[in-house]
């Protein structure tokens, strides 16, 4: 899968117009770098590809039509002049009247745009597993199609996502391609989440100078994340933060426990220097 070329879209189904074979060649590039960035991106092309196929199909059928004009035209003079109309001459234009087949070619064109779905679809995904993004990868894990009418998403803040749609502040928004540049190419996206529902953050690439002031204005939504990646997640933005639970002997590995509650609560204001409290299970 990592090596080798995927085949040929019209070697699958060769009745799919040639028109959507540089999308499907294009989305399925082996360096992401050469995939379309966003869902937008592969969406209008392969509008442009639907349409393209379309125009295609259209000229063809106005020449078809034009040439059975001529024949109907050649007939009518033959007529006119012999009485009757040659039966050759005949059976040519019953045979071009018979041509143009509108509902094959609809068929066909939906067919061709569910099987650009069904290929974006094996391309994009479900989530994953969740796991902390590793420098140097390449693996993307999508989530499933988001609402009709989603809001771009904000540089900043937690976006919860189900199987369906995702959140971000309590907004319906687009979802975000994991390890996908955010942050105005400062980070990129990652799951925080230890389990269930994914919660995806955007993680900064390195932790800002000492002193520099939260790049937040309220207490980000990490419950349910896993500790040492929220952790990462508030060092990257500046958030001064300490951690209560773990049962008797505290914590000792913060990879095993999960934030339960935070103190202030999520969206509440944050100043400089203001400490965000953590607890862990068992805590709570």
């Amino acid at each position: 899968h990592m090596q080798d070329a995927p085949p040929a879209l019209r070697d699958v189904a060769p009745s799919v117009p040639k028109t959507f074979e540089p999308v499907i060649r294009r989305a399925l590039a082996k360096d992401p770098a050469k995939r379309y960035q966003t869902t937008g991106e592969l969406g209008a092309a392969a509008l442009e590809a639907a349409n393209s196929a379309t125009g295609r199909r259209r000229r063809h059928r106005d020449q078809t039509a034009a040439q059975t004009r001529k024949l109907s035209s050649t007939t009518q003079a033959a007529t006119h002049q012999l009485g009757r109309p040659p039966p050759q001459v005949t059976a040519k234009i019953v045979a071009k009247k018979r041509e143009p087949r509108r509902v094959p070619l609809i068929a066909g064109a939906l067919a061709a745009v569910v099987l650009v779905g069904v290929a974006a679809a094996a391309l994009l995904g479900a989530f994953s597993g969740p796991r902390h993004p590793t420098p140097g990868t390449h693996h993307r894990t999508y989530h499933k199609t988001p609402p009709p009418t989603p809001q771009p998403l904000g540089l900043s803040g937690t976006v919860r996502c189900s199987s369906s749609t995702c959140t971000q502040a309590g907004h319906k928004v687009l979802a975000p391609i994991e390890d996908g540049v955010c942050g105005r190419s400062m980070g990129n996206w990652a799951r925080i989440d230890a389990s269930g529902s994914p919660l995806m953050v955007c993680m900064a690439a390195s932790n800002p100078p000492d002193g520099t002031p939260p790049l937040i204005a309220t207490v980000p939504d990490v419950i349910d994340g896993r500790l040492d990646w929220v952790h990462d997640y508030l060092d990257g933005l500046a958030i001064n933060h300490d951690t209560t639970g773990g049962g008797i002997l505290g914590i000792l590995d913060n990879s095993a426990y999960e934030v339960c509650a935070t103190s202030p609560p999520a969206g509440q204001p944050l100043d400089q220097g203001d400490f965000v409290q953590l607890y862990a299970q068992h805590s709570c």
